[in-house]
């Protein structure tokens, strides 16, 4: 599953939301957490990114 999918779906639990302003939360989450290229980590998949890209995607779910 591609990281915006994860992201999102922690979102759209706790707020109701549009996908647009769903996709926008999560790129401004990434840009918060200093994720370098937040538009390129929103299309990858886990496996295509770094430990700490990985840890930073998931300090953004949080």
């Amino acid at each position: 599953q591609r990281c915006d999918k994860q992201v999102a779906e922690a979102i759209l639990i706790h707020n109701k939301v549009s996908k647009i302003e769903t996709r926008a939360q999560v790129i401004a989450l990434f840009e918060k957490v200093l994720l370098p290229d937040p538009e390129r980590i929103y299309r990858s998949y886990p496996h295509e990114m770094s430990g700490g890209q990985i840890q930073r995607v998931m300090i953004a779910m949080a």
